[in-house]
């Protein structure tokens, strides 16, 4: 069985590492998997690059097209927004490619237009890795109230009663797939449940199946011995933050985060901890946290990020929603206890007061007492266990790759 993987990168952002963690997965396990990407990355020989037919000028048009479209929106939804409205290269390729199952991924950025994905001849999987698909041109509803996908969108339910974009892309979506059929892989019971709940997608199968992640690489290191190779004090505590795109992403939460630190130096001494910030470089002008920030820039290189997760005491992942954040998995993998709002796929990832702790979303008390409860837990030991033993159990290669293998052959 040949597999083909679609995604926009290979290797840049959370979706892109994800599909090409898949397609590594299953290739340690003689899977003929590859993948094909605008943003080619890697060195990969199996990942092919989409053979772009327009030129630099043009696809600077294209691009500038897009922006100006999505410019015309009124929203309140600062989230990233994708029209895939041109068509790409990419559709010939993937036609023409020797492969029996198509599995799609994150394919924005005009990778593929909204008709073309209707027009791949091959059985198709398509991994959601955010909600766009089942949306309009957002790719996460603008708050937990938000329920237009549910709903149908309306003139009624436009929040912003202007000019409505994702009405205007979510109704393409109606008329080019009310005939396509796809296999849908939810990574979180979150996921999949707004699936069966969307207009779009609920009658299309859907399975709720992990990310994998290489557990050889995101494994507990000793503490003590990862923070001298970071060089970092081995006396203090590091609450961690870590994102794609750093502090400046709404959804990711460092706001709500700042917010709360303030606050916890009134209860831990601030000669002792440190806030530890990966994703970001130091900022021209730093804020006023409470507690001294060390700035870890952006690291690529998946060992640093273990050591980075294995010399902190917590990580807090305070999205405003997430469907399986990576950090959060490999923080747990690491054996390090996780604190984070209750949404999207957290309580996927997080048993809560066992290896990690669930907020109330947005309740910025509960997030604080939440980090306290990670610093002052009386055995670490036992939470860096119990957080290992869940990742073995659900996020392990073997486990996610046999799942999928499943999933194929029911096409």
């Amino acid at each position: 069985m040949k597999i083909l993987h679609i995604s926009f990168s290979d290797n840049s952002g959370g979706a892109a590492r994800a599909a090409l963690r898949l397609c590594l997965a299953q290739r340690k396990q003689q899977i003929d998997a590859s993948m094909l990407v605008v943003n080619k990355v890697t060195d990969y020989p199996f990942v092919y690059s989409v053979k772009e037919s327009l030129g630099g000028i043009k696809k600077i048009l294209k691009d500038f097209c897009v922006q100006k479209i999505l410019r015309m929106q009124d929203s309140d939804n600062p989230i990233l927004h994708s029209l895939n409205f041109f068509s790409g290269a990419a559709l010939a390729q993937i036609n023409a490619m020797d492969v029996d199952i198509v599995h799609l991924h994150w394919i924005n950025n005009e990778m593929l237009s909204i008709p073309q994905i209707a027009n791949i001849n091959k059985p198709m999987v398509w991994t959601l890795h955010d909600t766009w698909a089942f949306c309009g041109t957002e790719h996460y509803p603008a708050d937990l109230n938000d329920q237009r996908f549910i709903e149908g969108y309306t003139p009624a339910n436009n929040r912003n009663r202007r000019r409505d974009l994702d009405r205007w892309n979510w109704e393409r979506k109606v008329k080019y797939w009310n005939k396509t059929r796809f296999t849908i892989a939810a990574p979180s019971e979150w996921m999949k449940e707004c699936v069966q709940k969307s207009v779009l997608f609920k009658n299309n199968p859907v399975q709720h199946i992990f990310n994998p992640l290489s557990l050889d690489v995101f494994k507990p290191i000793p503490r003590q011995i990862a923070r001298q190779i970071l060089n970092l004090d081995p006396e203090k505590k590091y609450i961690l933050f870590g994102a794609e795109g750093g502090t400046r992403q709404p959804i990711k939460g460092f706001d709500l985060l700042s917010a709360v630190l303030p606050g916890l130096a009134d209860q831990l001494d601030p000669a002792k901890h440190r806030l530890l910030v990966f994703g970001s470089s130091t900022p021209a002008v730093t804020m006023e946290l409470g507690f001294e920030t060390v700035y870890a820039g952006r690291v690529n290189d998946e060992i640093t990020m273990a050591l980075i997760y294995s010399a902190a005491d917590c990580m807090v992942v305070p999205s405003r929603l997430d469907n399986l954040p990576q950090t959060a998995v490999e923080a747990v993998a690491c054996g390090t206890p996780v604190v984070a709002f209750n949404v999207g796929g957290l309580s996927d990832i997080i048993e809560h007061r066992k290896y990690g702790y669930l907020a109330e979303p947005y309740d910025l008390k509960d997030l604080g007492e939440g980090i306290m409860w990670a610093l002052s837990y009386p055995d670490k030991a036992s939470l860096s266990t119990q957080a290992r033993a869940a990742a073995e159990s659900r996020f392990s290669e073997a486990v996610c790759v046999a799942r999928y293998d499943a999933l194929y052959r029911q096409l």
